[in-house]
């Protein structure tokens, strides 16, 4: 992802009736050239100019692709690792490496209480009924969960963490968004204080 993608997508955005989405997207509010929505916990506001305000262009460009997407269901409750989902196979090591690893080091650094903290700062809840100790349901983007299953390490074995999607994330994201989501869910965490 870079700087002249942003660009294009945003005039890919331009182009659209926001209105058309809103329903399909969750969007809080939209018009024809204005909508907002729910990103990591809080309220932002997307125009023909600007997505924000105060998100980096990293996160600008999630939003974007998230807006511009195909998705048109509501999540159907279904969780799935990422390896089952549409092209997951691929960048499933990846998703491994960027987000479920650095998630369990998390857990580790900050510990129940100080982690479950700063999930819900991001609009996350405890899901239950899961077999891991911790299980923590957060939607980065209105239609996209994601369901984090921590198990704490002991004296041998560190923690351990795992994210499930549902199944119709790939609607809204492509793979490689997805695990681009995971990170950018990550830094939030380690800055919600």
């Amino acid at each position: 992802m870079d700087i002249y993608q942003f660009l294009s997508e945003s005039a890919e955005l331009s182009e659209k009736d926001l209105r058309s989405i809103r329903n399909p997207l969750g969007l809080l509010s939209a018009s024809a050239g204005t909508c907002s929505l729910m990103f990591m916990g809080r309220e932002i506001q997307v125009n023909r100019e600007t997505v924000g305000p105060g998100l980096d262009p990293w996160d600008q460009i999630l939003v974007l692709r998230y807006l511009l997407g195909n998705g048109t269901s509501r999540p159907s409750g279904v969780w799935k690792a990422f390896r089952d989902l549409k092209d997951g196979t691929v960048k499933a090591e990846g998703f491994r490496k960027e987000c479920e690893r650095p998630l369990a080091t998390l857990f580790e650094t900050y510990g129940t209480e100080t982690f479950r903290n700063r999930v819900e700062k991001l609009g996350g809840r405890t899901a239950a009924g899961h077999v891991a100790p911790l299980a923590l349901e957060v939607f980065p983007l209105p239609q996209v969960p994601l369901l984090m299953l921590v198990w704490p390490g002991d004296a041998e074995f560190g923690a351990d963490a795992k994210i499930l999607l549902d199944e119709t994330s790939t609607s809204f994201l492509d793979v490689e968004s997805l695990i681009f989501l995971g990170e950018r869910l990550l830094a939030r965490l380690e800055d919600a204080a």
